[in-house]
């Protein structure tokens, strides 16, 4: 499922903590759909996915990758913003089996 409306997500990138506009959409879905849930669209930072991640089962990070494969030849800032979000995911999985909404 796809769900972005250009209404609702215009601007997205400039809200810095994006789970409440995820989660009334999250619980949505959960609601008619049993597949495992990824979130995607407007997700620019590792903060950003670590919040989402929370509470979805998958985050999606396109865009930023391919803004930073556009002005780095060497691949070196894809590397370093990988290596972070991994971080931050994994981060967020600690605290999703911690507090039990794995």
């Amino acid at each position: 499922m796809y769900r972005p409306t250009l209404e609702e997500f215009r601007g997205l990138q400039a809200y810095g903590n994006l789970a409440p506009i995820y989660r009334e959409i999250v619980a949505r879905v959960r609601k008619v759909a049993t597949q495992p849930l990824c979130v995607g669209f407007g997700i620019s930072t590792p903060e950003q996915a670590r919040q989402v991640a929370r509470i979805a089962d998958g985050v999606i990070v396109g865009s930023r990758i391919i803004q930073l494969m556009e002005v780095d030849d060497d691949l070196l800032s894809v590397s370093s913003f990988t290596k972070r979000l991994r971080h931050a995911l994994d981060g967020s999985r600690q605290s999703r089996h911690q507090s039990g909404t794995s």
